[in-house]
C-alpha cells in the first residue's frame, strides 16, 4: 500500500479537508494491473472537524 499524506496540515483542520491519498497496491499477486492501480486511488479526507489541541497536549505529544 502507497500511502501520501500532507505534512503541512495542521489543526484546527475543517471537516471535508483533503489531508491525503491511499492507494491500494498489488504487489506480486499479479490481480491489479498499473491501470486498474490507477483507479484504486481515493482522497483521504477529514470526516469530522478537528479541534485545535491545546497547549499542554502538544507539548506531551512533543516529549512522547
Amino acid at each position: 500500500m502507497g500511502d501520501f499524506f500532507r505534512k503541512d496540515v495542521k489543526s484546527p483542520i475543517q471537516k471535508g479537508t483533503v489531508i491525503g491519498k491511499i492507494t491500494l497496491r498489488d504487489g506480486s499477486y499479479g490481480y491489479l494491473t498499473t491501470k486498474l492501480e490507477k483507479k484504486a486511488q481515493v482522497k483521504a479526507t477529514v470526516k469530522e472537524e478537528i479541534q485545535k489541541e491545546n497547549w499542554f497536549a502538544a507539548l506531551m505529544d512533543g516529549i512522547f
